[in-house]
């Protein structure tokens, strides 16, 4: 099958789970089809690394210049203001205000006429609108990453005044109505949790969905066997997102110090790009390790014997937990921060709500070597059964093959 991947930002450098998610995906599917993939750049810096990465999984690449591609500060800022006009005066989101012009528009409508694939697959659903356009027979798929319904969840959870909330939650249901819209256009809506799949068909049980969780290639990770004897845990994240953030001032603030009440000599690494040195500043001390961003994760997360994640609220599909567990990390945190991959309470770690049982938890991993060495390897099988490219990202691409057999009957 010939199949057309649009990614709506810059692939490269990978600096969040949602480019995790589509670099897998891209490796596994260009095993069983010929994929064309367009991902989408301000700077030519960005451009010519994505170019360099993809050009190993023999992939057709066409990127997509947004306005002020490769030109000057100066023309960068006005397109920026222009954006910024576009988001403040009507009820567009702004991602689309990023990815939704005449410009890109004619990119992709070029590229789709002049390789003809046999389905367009795009990346969250703001692009949704090219599926109007497209021939009927072209397979019309969204890979989800997160539902709108999901973010005005959290809208109450958002530093934002009165006025911003009322705006924010405006502006997100004007566009719940064209990501449905969209949905109903689809042949396939791709999701990342089985709770994004029953909130899809909470609406509208005729849609087809399916559950792909982030695979990773995981071989680096499961044969990586470095741990430290010396009590140490870690957060990992990305520490720009808000949620993160709490969840770090959480525990740091309430759960680390009873941690070291019991066990005076642990130590604690925050993992991640963009670290909130506001929050750590407050707490740091010799105790604190602070990477920032890291290239290679191994080596750092495989100082700690458990990885912690209070998180109070949140969605989506903890990937970074997946990476930790592969390298026979096990995992302390809340429902909220756990749920969404499946741990089994007290087999890969522990599901706690209360900061100080959570510090229990993780104090009961540190001081029980046995019960370590047991819950790293429940973590590795349970990783390697669950997330690797073959189980997830294999099984998506077993689906599009059927859904083509479908169409052509």
């Amino acid at each position: 099958m010939n199949l057309y991947i649009i990614f709506p930002g810059a692939l490269y450098p990978i600096e969040g789970m949602s480019q995790v998610r589509m670099r897998c995906q891209l490796e596994r599917l260009s095993i069983d089809h010929k994929i064309i993939f367009s991902d989408m750049h301000s700077q030519k810096r960005t451009h010519n690394i994505t170019a360099r990465e993809v050009s190993q999984f023999n992939i057709i690449y066409k990127p997509i210049y947004l306005p002020g591609y490769n030109y000057g500060n100066i023309i960068r800022k006005l397109y920026y203001i222009i954006k910024l006009l576009r988001y403040h005066l009507f009820t567009v989101t702004r991602e689309e205000c990023r990815v939704k012009t005449f410009g890109v528009r004619k990119q992709i409508f070029s590229i789709v006429e002049q390789n003809n694939p046999d389905a367009v697959m795009i990346h969250y659903w703001y692009l949704g609108y090219i599926f109007r356009y497209l021939k009927p027979s072209i397979l019309k798929l969204i890979d989800t990453h997160h539902l709108l319904e999901e973010k005005i969840s959290l809208i109450d959870s958002y530093d934002l005044n009165i006025i911003q909330r009322r705006r924010q939650k405006f502006k997100l249901n004007f566009s719940l109505h064209k990501q449905r819209d969209y949905f109903r256009l689809c042949n396939l809506v791709i999701v990342n949790s089985k709770a994004q799949e029953l909130l899809i068909h909470s609406w509208d049980k005729n849609i087809p969905v399916i559950v792909t969780v982030n695979g990773q290639n995981l071989d680096s990770f499961l044969k990586y066997h470095n741990h430290s004897d010396s009590p140490a845990i870690c957060f990992y994240g990305s520490l720009s997102n808000q949620f993160n953030r709490k969840a770090l001032k959480r525990l740091l603030e309430k759960i680390f110090p009873i941690i070291k009440n019991i066990i005076p000599e642990t130590k604690l690494y925050i993992i991640g790009i963009s670290p909130p040195m506001d929050i750590i500043n407050k707490f740091i001390n010799d105790s604190i390790i602070v990477t920032g961003y890291v290239t290679d994760i191994k080596s750092y997360l495989s100082k700690c014997k458990v990885i912690v994640l209070p998180l109070e609220i949140g969605v989506g599909f903890r990937g970074r937990v997946v990476e930790a567990m592969a390298l026979g990390i096990p995992a302390v945190g809340t429902s909220n921060a756990l749920q969404s991959i499946g741990l089994e309470n007290g087999k890969q770690g522990f599901i706690e709500e209360d900061n100080y049982k959570i510090a229990e938890k993780v104090c009961l991993i540190l001081n029980n070597n046995e019960l370590f060495k047991e819950m790293s390897e429940n973590c590795r099988k349970f990783a390697a059964a669950n997330f690797s490219l073959e189980s997830t990202f294999g099984n998506l691409s077993k689906t599009i093959e059927s859904l083509e057999i479908k169409v052509s009957n």
